[in-house]
Order: C-alpha cells, then structure tokens, then sequence
C-alpha cells in the first residue's frame, strides 16, 4: 500500500526535504524544484522501502486528473536534475524497467522544528555593477514572474534597530509558506503584517487576492481576467488596496482602488507607470509617470483629484522603473535615478515643498524599489551583484541592502545566494516586515522531430537555456546562451561543448547561427553590440558599435546581420543591417521595431513594430509585418494576436508559410502559426505541460528545439528570528 504524506522531515546526500515548506535545500540554499516534481520526491521517499510503480505515482502526484504518462517522466527528469544525477548515473532514484522508481539513498529523518535555510550576511560587501531596467508589465513584472519565480513575503516578529551595524541581519533564518499554487507574485503587505496580496498569474489569466497571515484564509478580490494586474500597495488605513492594472487600448497603467476583503471597485487615475506610495497621514501618494517633457514625479490626492509634478528629469538622466518612496516624517521622497552617460545608478532624495535634492548613495548596478525603514534610519532595496545577466533572461534579482541615512552606508542583509526581485519589496509599519520577490528559473533544451511533435528528448540538464537559441546548418547542432552569460552548443546527441566569448564579454542574447555555418553572432554586454565567433575556431569579432545593439539575426547566405539599434543615445530604435566581415552598419528605414528575422531562404524579412502611421490609433496592438529582402516592398502584415506570449521572439515555419508563436493558456506554452495568406491562426504543439521560453527549427525543418521549463512563483513568511 502506497504511504501518505507526514509531514516530516528528511535528509540524504546532503540535501534537506522540508515537507510543510514544500522546499528541496541543498547546503542551505532551496533547489529549483516545480510542484510536481516535489510531489514525486515525497512520494518515493515515503515510500522509499520498495519499487512506487508508474500508476501510483501518477495517481499520487495528479490526484484528480488524468495525465500523460510522459508528464511523470518529465517530472522525474527534473527531479533527478535537481539532486545531481541521471538516469544513466543514479545517485538515489533508480528507475526498475516496466515497474517504476525506487529511492534508494539513505535517508534520516530530521526534527519537526528544524530551521529552514539559514546563510550568513556578509555585511558590507563590495558594491556590485549595473542591471538594465524593464517596464510595469514586463520581465520584472508580469510578464517576467510567469518564467518560474519563487515569491517571498519577510516577516519578522518585531522590530529590530537596524542602526546595530555590528548585529547582522538574516531574512531567512525561518521560512513559511503561504501559497502553494506555483503562480502568485508581485505581492505586498499591509503595516500590521496581518494580510498579504499577491496576484496569481495562469499564462493567460491574471486575478488579485488577499491571505489573512497564520489562517487558511484566502480572498480573490479581483477575479481572473485576461488584462494584466501589476504592482499593488495597502492604503495606509489597511481598508483598501491601490493596484493597477494594464489598459486594453494599449501598454498604459490604469490604478484602481478595491476594498481589503474584495467589493466595489473604483478606477482611481490613469497613467500610472509605477506602483504608489503614500505620504505618512495618507492624504496623498507618489508615482512615476512618462510624459513627453520626460520620466516625471507626481503627487496626486489619495482619491486620484489633484495632481502636481515634483520632478522632470532630461536625457541622459531618467528614473529607475521601479515607485518612489514616501519618508516617514513625509519631507522628502526618494527615488532612484539612472545615469545613461555613464552606467551608474543613484538613490536620490526629492524634497517634498520642491527644495534642491541631493543624491544619498551611488553604484554600477541595478537599485530595486525602495523601502523606507518606519524610524527613517535607512532605505531598504534590491541591488544587484556584479553585471547581472539574469536581468537579460527575465530573472533579474540580487541581494537585499539597506542604505543607511543620512550617511548613504551600505549594508548587504541577505545572502547573495538568494535572487530576489528588485520589483516587490515591501515593509511594515513595525520595520520587521517585509515582502520581496526570488527568482528561480528551470529551462532545459528539449528536441523533437516534425513528425512526433509529441515527443520530447531532453539535451540540456545542467544549466537553463534562456533567450533565442539557433541551429547550425549541420542540422544536428543547436547554439544557446546561459545564465552565466556563456556560449553553448549541444548536438542531437546531448553532446556538448562550448564556443569562445571575448575575455571581459559575457553574451547578453540574440544568438543566431549564420546559414553558411562559419560563424554565430550575439549580443554582448558589457557595450552593448554585436559580434561574431566562428564555431570551431574561436577568433570573436565585434561587429557594430551602435549606443544599443540587440536581437542579431544573420541571413541564410551568412553575408549579412540584420539587428535592432538605438545608435545613439537620443535616437529612436530601427533595423539595420552589417556585413558579416564588418564595416559601416546601414539602416533599413524601418523605425520603432525590436525585433528582425530573414526568412529561410532569405526571400523575405519579418520584423515586430509598434510605429503608427500619421492619424492611425496610438493605442492598437504592435504588428508583424514581411518585407521583400530585395526592395522592402512590403507583402504582409497582421495586428499582433493577444494571446501571444509576451516577450517571445516570433520564428518563421520551415516551409516560410507563415510566422510561428507561442501562446501560453493555464500555464502551458504550445506553438502556433500564422499563415502569410491570412485566415486564422493554427496550432501546431499540443503539449499538456510546461512553458516554451525559445524554439527554433532546424534548417531543414525535420526537428525542433524547445528551451522548455518553469517559473514557480509561491508567497512565503520569513523571518529574521528563530
């Protein structure tokens, strides 16, 4: 008879199971594990004294649905990635052909009330280098939590004076679930600490709810609906939430106002491009705004009447996308300004009557929102370590710091072995909560061919695959980047191998293989540009030296890079076009797209715009539009579909009949195509499981690729104290 779960608490081969936290620790740091697969690992751990067939585990995991057999197979294939060991080479599940799984490590049970992972501070570490920024409905919002992002809320037990520099802090002695559905994020906290509100995000469907701290109990207050909900912030009365939410004219946030416990919801202004933040008597709050005189300040009434600005700035300085912060003696405001002549990024404090501001701490790296501490001895944010690749795959994250004032000291209080947001962080009225965002991603490169779209060969297990990934024109070699900003190849095999990057360069994205086979070009940072590398032979070449040069596709004869480009500091982004041996870039005259692809035979170029011709709606969909390589006369265009996946990169079919997509539903990606002939979109995967974060076909359309994974996004309680 299969076990049921206990409850307890386990340890093997120096991993910790910690069933009530549903966590996988390994050396004090929570492994990257999705729900299922945590599910199985229980499973066969209760259950570790013989063989758990197929169909218990199945029945286990999926209690109250019928799934695939090959969902578990993927689950067990991530599991054993977690714990470092394969199937050829198990370390503790071993797989007894046409029975099942058996877990044979040794395992010891631990105490009810051991603590989860505790990692030391490092007190005042080196200031790190710079991240980019993102938008309120992108990578580091919406958009970017629907990737496989673990959502933490601190909670502390009282208020503890941060001004002891010489005690140091540590947010993850003692970690508490709340949610447990693998979507929620973007959560905030109310000052009494009693309730948490967090969006759930199912793909296509996003709803806000309320959880009472210590009970079960649980209130969606905005129901699911297709419009994106971004950052939400408890009135300082703790009887309403302040939220917004994206309009469905366009990118623009509109901000609205429901009560606690769910009721009428009121639309409070528009134009809202920030979380708020309220003034101490919560009269007024504070947001950011983009205006054509540029990035600005407002301070608007509490019920959205009056409005006034409190700062523009020029180029090349803008605000950092993330709210500004009310002080508690309510005189100044601070906010985080970037620097785009030289990189840097500054907190800076905006009086309130409109009196001069002076900047409080500078660094290269990127600086999350700001939390002022309630005794107003220092601001609490989100900096990110050295030049941050992750914030190029959608898993920005960091460390968090607070910054002492008056004096602008830097404090490091969480490990850096923790990635959370610089999006949600969040604090109290008792100075001993706090609501932060970590980041966890799980991608593997998965290969299938034409014919079997249904199943799917992992390739990868040892690091995520993120951004666009290309096949070589031997049709058996796929070319990739990874978090650590490295070049990889692996071929159908699941041979792999690594390519040269420039020393001082990491890769940043784009990566395109060339038709010819001599060469893959990226994007790399730091710089910004284009460059090239032969496969075999090394020998990198930097191509162009625009301000911004990113998504690189090279053509099917390898003569030619076709890229997106803001050359200069003031200009807009357009397509260009560089030779492969180098020389003077040319422009294609075509503006506001970000996105360039020549088809396979390079008959024809799509690109991705949001330009609108003169009198046209501002407000209607980007476009997809396919030009002729020759003379660019243009031969296609369509209104991007609502439901494809934001920030996936559009790929052409084999065959170049039409434009493939992703579109992602209840949290499973499946491709789709849209036929150049026009008529409606067709899907052509119909995959039960698991989210498409790149593909890509193979030159001769026989096989394709998938980086393939999750984001798990779930709210916990942690604490400083025991």
């Amino acid at each position: 008879m299969l076990k049921g779960p206990s409850g307890a608490n386990w340890a093997f081969e120096g991993f910790k199971v910690m069933t009530e936290m549903r966590l996988l620790i390994a050396d004090g740091t929570p492994v990257p594990l999705t729900s299922k697969a945590f599910d199985a690992l229980v499973v066969l751990i209760e259950n570790r004294d013989r063989v758990v067939t197929k169909d218990e585990l199945l029945r286990s995991v999926w209690p109250d649905v019928d799934v695939e057999e090959g969902n578990l197979t993927q689950q067990v294939f991530l599991l054993r990635k977690a714990l470092g060991e394969s199937a050829q080479q198990p370390r503790c599940i071993v797989t007894v052909p046409g029975h099942g799984y058996r877990f044979t490590a040794r395992v010891n049970p631990l105490p009810e009330d051991v603590a989860a992972p505790a990692t030391p501070s490092n007190g005042d570490a080196a200031r790190p280098a710079a991240q980019g920024r993102g938008s309120m409905f992108s990578a580091t919002g919406l958009a970017g939590f629907g990737v496989s992002a673990l959502l933490a809320t601190v909670l502390g037990l009282g208020w503890i004076s941060l001004n002891k520099a010489a005690v140091p802090l540590d947010f993850t002695r003692h970690i508490t679930r709340i949610t447990e559905s693998g979507k929620a994020g973007l959560s905030a906290i109310s000052r009494d600490g009693r309730y948490v509100a967090y969006v759930e995000n199912d793909g296509d469907q996003y709803s806000l709810w309320v959880k009472q701290v210590g009970t079960e109990a649980k209130t969606q207050v905005v129901s699911r609906q297709p419009l994106q909900l971004g950052f939400s912030t408890f009135a300082p009365d703790g009887k309403h939430i302040y939220f917004t939410r994206r309009s469905a004219r366009g990118p623009m946030g509109i901000l609205s106002r429901i009560p606690v416990l769910g009721g009428l919801e009121t639309l409070i202004l528009d134009d809202v491009d920030s979380p708020v933040s309220f003034s101490p008597d919560g009269r007024e709050f504070v947001f950011q705004r983009g205006t054509a005189e540029g990035p600005t300040i407002v301070v608007a009434a509490a019920g959205g009447g009056s409005q006034r600005t409190l700062t523009t700035l020029k180029s090349p300085l803008r605000f950092g996308f993330f709210a500004p912060d009310w002080s508690p003696d309510g005189k100044v405001v601070a906010a985080v300004v970037f620097d785009a002549s030289n990189n840097s990024r500054s907190i800076v404090l905006l009086p309130v009557d409109g009196g001069s501001g002076r900047e409080l701490y500078r660094t290269n790296s990127g600086i999350g929102r700001l939390r002022w501490l309630p005794d107003g001895s220092g601001l609490l944010t989100v900096i990110s370590e050295g030049t941050d690749r992750r914030a190029f795959a959608g898993v920005s994250g960091g460390a968090i710091w607070r910054i002492e004032y008056p004096g602008g000291r830097a404090e490091r209080l969480t490990s850096d072995l923790a990635n959370h947001d610089p999006c949600c962080l969040d604090i109290g009225a008792n100075g001993g909560v706090v609501a932060n965002a970590v980041n966890t991603l799980v991608s593997d490169l998965f290969i299938a061919s034409a014919d079997r779209l249904d199943t799917l060969r992992p390739l990868t297990s040892d690091h995520p695959v993120v951004g666009r990934h290309s096949w070589l024109p031997d049709n058996d070699t796929m070319v990739y980047r990874d978090l650590r900003g490295r070049l990889n190849a692996v071929r159908k095999d699941s041979r792999a191998f690594s390519l040269p990057v420039p020393d001082g360069q990491d890769v940043a994205g784009g990566v395109s293989a060339c038709g010819d086979g001599r060469y893959v070009v990226f994007s790399a940072m730091p710089g910004k540009n284009i460059w090239r590398v032969a496969p075999n032979a090394g020998g990198a070449v930097k191509l162009t030296s625009g301000f911004l040069d990113f998504n690189p596709a090279c053509s099917p004869d390898g003569k030619w890079v076709y890229y997106a480009s803001r050359p200069t500091q003031e200009a807009s982004v357009s397509l260009w076009r560089v030779s492969i041996e180098g020389g003077t870039p040319a422009p294609l005259e075509v503006f506001s797209s970000y996105d360039v692809l020549p088809s396979p035979t390079g008959r024809l170029i799509y690109y991705a715009t949001d330009w609108v011709e003169k009198g046209a709606d501002r407000n209607r969909p980007d476009r997809w539009e396919v030009i002729s390589s020759s003379d660019h006369t243009r031969l296609f265009a369509v209104d991007v579909t609502g439901d494809a996946t934001g920030g996936m990169m559009t790929r052409w079919a084999p065959d170049e009949s039409g434009l493939d997509y992703v579109v992602t539903r209840n949290g499973v990606s499946n491709i789709w195509r849209q036929p150049l002939t026009g008529g409606p979109p067709v899907q052509i995967t119909r995959f039960s499981m698991g989210r498409i974060f790149s593909f890509a076909w193979s030159p001769d359309g026989r096989w394709l690729s998938l980086a393939m994974g999750a984001y798990r996004s779930d709210i916990v309680l942690m604490s400083s104290e025991p």
